[in-house]
């Protein structure tokens, strides 16, 4: 009996392991190399073996360098760089990086390095954070508390590389042979300084039972005191300026919190969750002893699943367990102690004085399934093109494509995606169950369980099991495996991303307990009536001889702008206060009730003229800082504001069309980049034969971008009527009209979903998209790339001109009792400067997704663009054009839609279409001229 039990043990452990073993086994791909912690004093490792690369030695340089005392410093002048060191034994070893992080306009430090040893190589990319510090907490004039200013860190930094982007919590291990070896850093994102490259010895942590047993702790009291609070609010650094406090009202019992004022009283949110990022405390401790380190945190973002932290204190690791501490689902707030391996709470040994604690994102045991599922997002898209290249995007259901005859290993295909599918959510359910992410009350409060995480999972697998059994069912079903793909795709980001609010750290005594978490009923409701009851007390945020700003944007942004004017303009040089609201329309309305503003940010550039023509707009050609803004901004920017041969606002955006490629696709089909609408018409057949699509937007901008290359526009040079009545607006408008008419090009389409599935690999759009490919489609990384729209070729040169497609810009009221402060204001925030200053703080904000599209050029080049990508935007934004407006030219892009819609959807002759609608437009300019004929601005 008892042999019995021991066989069924062991089966049992067997099991396990080898669960644990698929699991690794499915995610040994995709190893895009990135790099690990990022905060200063770290000493994790020491060994007599250690490796130093003399780096006053280099051994080979392309480009240019300043030798420094500790090393050099790094701008970008200097290509790469290659040092020599000596492994006098062989073993495993991990890349320690010494560097100082300086300004610069690149949010973090990116290097490719190269390991050479014998005839070996290894190649991975490095990515340093540069570390910020912190301000004190400011507070206005209502008691609203405001987020600290924060800097670029000074300090020396310490990191051991390991792979990033959610592919692996440890360092990365380099088996190195004795001998010879060379290292070589090539720069993609510099300005920074390098004090040191060593190769220390591949670390083993020691356990907290062997912690426990060392003389210090045998011989450490426990602390006996009063439990300490150390607001998480109140950071002294962390690896990114989008990292910092924030403000809730979530709960009575947050510290500190108020009904009537807005205190910064928690850190982290959605910011905090990705790989790799981190921030730290200062801790002062009264005694020497023992304690307990809790959190209080809230995890409410991850259903099912939990978020993962590693601890260091002092730079150190304490012991293992501390290499990933996970916070479980609840939708409130929860105390979690720092633990051993048993999941028993630790005490750590703490002696008098100032401590540093640093937590920084891992990914945890969901590393192995997040690597496996971006391979087999990749391998489902691949796989779904493929299919789609043979029964179109929307297949005839009640035709018979044989499928298994032209794909003759798609059975193979699909049954090693499920497979893997099935080990992947093994994997996940396996490592959700071992952290207990959540208990079992939060979970069942709020209808959780963690089958439900894995959906997208299951469903693909019930879906493929089906397309097994029923391969002729395939094109029937391609939509809804499409739709499952996707939810798999977005299932695999959200498991990515690890975001945890803070409200305090605690330090307390062993036999102490931790307080309440949340508040009781009763806490709540008086709580909750008192904000209501304080929301009918307004504040006073005006100051009676202030400028008052209306801003057409999000919140964020507008606490963004109000901190600049804060911090770097009001009251500065007898600068008038700013007086702030967020407005999104109602301009014309306020105007006439005599309640209008001095200034409005972020308004279309349509409307600038419409409110000129009225005389509603004060000029601001006239003010000293106009010449010097206007050679800082693209030529064509400025002339939508334009009237009468004054301006009258600034163009605070700017954006327009890249052509975006999937070279995958096209090397695959062996197809080349279109330079010219010629050479795109010879491949749209191509790319159609294999039943995918291309992009051109079906909007007036691709008439007028053609238009433009032809070296026409709208309007007459007097601006009196448009210009469609000749041969070579007719034949343009024919040549625009024949992409959605013979060429069959789909006249709306979602650019994301298309692209990143590969229906569309090439699609013209907003450049602003590209960060958005970048960061929400991980499975095409490396696939695609940018470049310039196709031109028109004419004497050998090709005009490569572009149509805006949209613009945002300021403008001062006329009515407005403070013109010239007002258009000092205006120009002080349009300035590159200042609008460098906002670009780079709104990303923090929303991260690199939301990056800001600024019409000045100059503050364009202090955002992080890779000079690569900068290249291509620029090269495009040089050829960028804008039409003239005036009164009446909203009938323009009307009538040119009705032209379009009446050669396209009802076959109309394209030379009918147009010169009806040019009738219909130059009729409506003419009455508006007419109509405001000596009307405008008068002082």
């Amino acid at each position: 009996m008892k042999e019995m039990k021991d066989l069924a043990k062991l089966k049992q452990c067997m099991s396990r392991h080898r669960l644990l073993f698929n699991c690794v086994l499915a995610s040994l791909v995709f190893l895009t190399a990135l790099v690990y912690l990022d905060f200063g004093s770290i000493k994790v490792f020491a060994s007599d073996s250690d490796i130093v690369f003399d780096l006053s030695k280099p051994v080979a340089v392309h480009g240019k360098f300043k030798a420094e005392a500790k090393g050099l410093y790094w701008e970008s002048e200097l290509r790469d760089i290659t040092f020599q060191a000596d492994v006098g034994k062989a073993g495993d070893y991990a890349l320690e990086i010494i560097y100082q992080a300086e300004e610069s306009v690149n949010e973090v430090i990116q290097l490719k390095a190269t390991l050479k040893f014998g005839a070996e190589k290894k190649g991975v990319f490095l990515e340093l954070a540069r570390p910020v510090s912190y301000g004190a907490i400011r507070t206005d004039s209502n008691g609203d508390q405001i987020r600290p200013v924060c800097k670029i860190s000074q300090r020396e930094n310490k990191l051991i590389y390991r792979l990033k982007n959610n592919v692996s919590n440890d360092p990365y291990r380099l088996a190195l042979p004795a001998g010879k070896i060379q290292l070589t850093l090539e720069g993609i994102r510099t300005d920074f300084r390098l004090n040191g490259l060593r190769l220390v010895a591949y670390p083993s942590y020691q356990t907290y039972s062997d912690l426990r047993n060392s003389k210090r702790y045998r011989e450490a009291a426990p602390y006996t005191g009063s439990s300490l609070y150390f607001q998480a609010e109140h950071l002294t650094a962390s690896s990114s300026a989008s990292l910092g406090s924030m403000y809730s009202r979530s709960d009575p019992l947050l510290q500190p919190v108020s009904p009537e004022k807005m205190l910064l009283n928690i850190a982290g949110g959605l910011n905090y969750s990705n790989d790799g990022q981190w921030m730290e405390w200062e801790l002062d401790v009264p005694q020497d002893g023992l304690y307990l380190l809790d959190f209080k945190a809230r995890q409410s973002y991850k259903s099912g699943l939990s978020v993962n932290r590693r601890i260091y204190i002092d730079g150190r690791l304490p012991f293992k367990a501390a290499q990933n501490l996970a916070f479980p689902y609840a939708s409130d707030w929860q105390f979690i102690s720092l633990k051993d391996e048993k999941g028993n709470p630790a005490q750590i040994f703490l002696t008098k004085g100032k401590h540093s604690l640093t937590m920084e994102v891992v990914p945890g045991p969901e590393a192995a399934v997040i690597v496996g599922l971006t391979d087999l997002v990749s391998e489902l898209t691949d796989t779904y093109r493929s299919i789609m290249m043979i029964t179109g995007i929307n297949p005839d259901h009640n035709r018979d494509y044989f499928i298994e005859r032209d794909l003759p290993d798609l059975h193979g295909r699909l049954k090693k995606i499920k497979e893997r599918l099935v080990m992947q959510r093994n994997c996940l359910e396996n490592s959700a169950a071992g952290q207990g992410a959540g208990s079992d009350s939060s979970r069942k409060k709020d209808g959780d369980t963690h089958s439900g995480e894995a959906t997208a999972i299951t469903s693909l697998e019930v879906q493929l099991d089906s397309f097994l059994k029923k391969p002729d069912s395939i094109p029937a079903r391609l939509g809804n495996f499409k739709s499952n793909i996707d939810a798999l795709s977005a299932f695999m980001l959200n498991i990515s991303n690890q975001p945890l609010d803070l409200d305090y750290i605690m330090l307390r005594s062993p036999a102490g307990k931790v307080p309440m978490a949340n508040g009781n009923f009763w806490q709540k409701l008086c709580f909750e009536s008192k904000a209501l009851l304080a929301s009918f007390i307004p504040k006073k945020y005006d100051s009676k001889d202030g400028l008052t700003v209306w801003v057409a944007a999000g919140r964020e942004q507008l606490q963004v702008i109000k901190d600049m004017a804060d911090n770097e303009y009001s009251g500065k040089n007898g600068k008038k206060k700013i007086n702030f609201s967020l407005v999104q329309q109602g301009i014309t309305e306020a105007i006439l009730a005599g309640n209008s503003p001095d200034v409005v940010l972020y308004v279309p550039n349509g409307e600038i003229v419409n409110l000129a023509m009225r005389g509603a707009l004060f000029p601001l050609d006239d003010n000293a800082a106009f010449k010097k803004l206007k050679t800082e901004c693209q030529s064509q920017a400025f002339r939508p504001y334009y009237y009468q041969n004054r301006c009258f606002g600034l163009p605070l955006t700017q954006s327009f069309p890249l052509m975006f490629i999937r070279t995958d696709i096209f090397t695959e089909l062996g197809l080349k980049i279109p330079r010219t609408w010629d050479d795109l018409y010879a491949l749209i057949p191509n790319i159609q034969r294999k039943n995918m699509q291309v992009g051109i937007p079906s909007g007036d901008s691709s008439f007028a971008t053609m238009l433009w290359q032809r070296g026409q526009s709208y309007y007459s040079d007097n601006l009196e009527h448009t210009d469609f009545n000749n041969q070579t607006a007719i034949e343009v408008f024919h040549q625009y009209t024949r992409l959605f008419t013979d060429y069959d090009l789909p006249v709306a389409y979602d650019f994301y979903n298309r692209f990143r599935s590969g229906e569309m690999p090439l699609a013209l759009a907003d450049y602003t998209e590209y960060n958005r490919l970048l960061l929400a489609a991980p499975e095409i990384t490396g696939k695609w790339t940018v470049y310039p729209i196709p031109g028109n070729e004419s004497s050998g040169r090709i005009d490569n001109s572009v149509q805006a497609l949209s613009g945002l810009g300021t403008y001062v009221l006329n009515s407005s009792k403070h013109k010239s402060e007002a258009a000092d204001f205006v120009f002080w925030f349009a300035s590159a400067r200042q609008q460098a200053e906002y670009g780079k703080k709104t990303e923090d904000l929303l991260g690199a997704i939301g990056r800001y599209a600024p019409a000045n050029q100059v503050a364009f080049a202090s955002l992080p663009w890779l000079p690569k990508e900068q290249n291509v935007i620029l090269s495009q934004w040089n050829k960028v054009k804008e039409q003239a407006q005036m009164p009446g030219s909203y009938y323009t892009a009307r009538n040119l839609t009705n032209a379009f819609r009446a050669t396209v959807y009802d076959r109309i002759n394209h030379r009918e279409s147009l010169l009806k609608y040019a009738a219909e437009i130059d009729r409506e300019l003419e009455r508006k001229r007419e109509e405001y004929r000596g009307r405008g601005y008068s002082k």
